[in-house]
């Protein structure tokens, strides 16, 4: 048997089969339902696949990070973003101490069929996809597959039972960092984020208007700046562009979406003559090593990256190991605010105390 006969078998071209055995997403649903049927009934395993596969379980899961916005700049995804080497680091460990390792791949536009691919040549028993908002056409094509998944932050809810979705509160984490600043008097509140393609970005945006809604306020997105999600020269880029845009009526305060873009947050008001808290004031989502050191250090609403790191790997574990799971929808709250010195308190100033 080999892949002419599983063809003539299917109806279909080689150049279909071998398409579909190397996961590319161009094949009808329907086409590849067909042809991996066949290869099932046959049991049919491509030389190139076959060595090493048989009398042991793969033990490799691939951790995919999606970054769909850089993919023509420098390629240089991990060590440019913070968030990511921090995962990786902690994903590398915990899965070393359950005797699974760690394939890493960077998903940008030229290489969007790399999971599928993986999956179907058995490098990996599992994938982990985070990042930028992957396709979820895919996702679920991949979930229909019977591909063990856990995603992070990439949508609301997964209803199959081999898709495991892991995500932090975005909502509420923005909601609580936007309660802190009004606590403190600010009503004029901007927001430096990334695209609002971005599953992350869209709910933490909710959730500072949850938050100013309730206080009886309203957003104006002239307050909006928007950079790259995941580096610091994004927050320079989005500070730039909301001092810009409201040159004339600055906002009292700052939420930055995610604390990676804090450097370049900081560098943006100093070169526009700002002090912080002075003149404006900052606070930062996620927590990273740069709030610390920044002139002031800044006030952040931490998430952990070990605690997202170990509820993934371990419920995928889990998955592979059971084969079910009593929850595939799981959200963390863990939070902490680290309070710094880069929110001023308006409150002191409105009644006339020192």
């Amino acid at each position: 048997m080999n892949s002419s006969d599983i063809a003539k078998l299917a109806g279909v071209s080689r150049s279909t089969v071998s398409r579909i055995l190397n996961g590319y997403d161009d094949i009808s649903y329907e086409t590849r339902k067909k042809v991996e049927a066949i290869i099932k009934e046959y049991n049919y395993i491509p030389n190139s696949y076959g060595r090493g596969l048989a009398g042991k379980a793969n033990r490799i899961i691939g951790l995919f990070i999606v970054d769909v916005d850089n993919w023509s700049e420098d390629n240089m995804v991990l060590s440019r973003s913070e968030v990511f080497c921090d995962f990786l680091a902690y994903a590398a460990d915990i899965a070393h101490n359950l005797c699974y390792n760690i394939l890493v791949s960077i998903i940008d536009r030229k290489n969007y069929g790399d999971i599928r691919r993986l999956f179907a040549d058995k490098s990996i028993c599992a994938g982990l996809i985070m990042g930028d908002t992957y396709d979820q056409e895919v996702i679920d094509e991949l979930g229909r597959e019977g591909y063990k998944i856990a995603l992070h932050n990439q949508r609301d809810r997964s209803e199959m039972e081999n898709v495991i979705n892991v995500n932090v509160d975005n909502e509420g984490f923005a909601y609580l960092a936007t309660k802190e600043l009004l606590k403190k008097g600010h009503r004029k509140i901007g927001m430096i984020t990334g695209n609002s393609s971005k599953y992350t970005v869209r709910k933490r945006y909710h959730g500072l208007l949850r938050a100013m809604e309730e206080a009886g306020l309203s957003f104006d997105t002239i307050y909006t700046g928007v950079g790259d999600f995941h580096r610091a020269d994004g927050g320079y880029d989005a500070t730039m562009q909301l001092l810009e845009n409201c040159r004339n009526d600055l906002p009292t305060a700052l939420l930055v979406a995610n604390s990676v873009m804090l450097p370049g947050v900081m560098r943006a008001l100093a070169e526009a003559g700002l002090r912080v808290p002075d003149d404006l004031s900052v606070i930062g989502l996620t927590g990273t090593k740069y709030a610390p050191y920044t002139n002031p250090p800044v006030t952040e609403l931490c998430v952990s990256h070990e605690m997202i790191a170990s509820a993934m790997i371990s419920k995928i574990t889990e998955l592979l190991n059971m084969g079910t799971l009593a929850e595939y929808n799981i959200t963390l709250k863990q939070y902490e605010l680290v309070e710094r010195e880069s929110i001023r308190d308006l409150r002191q100033e409105e009644s006339g105390k020192p």
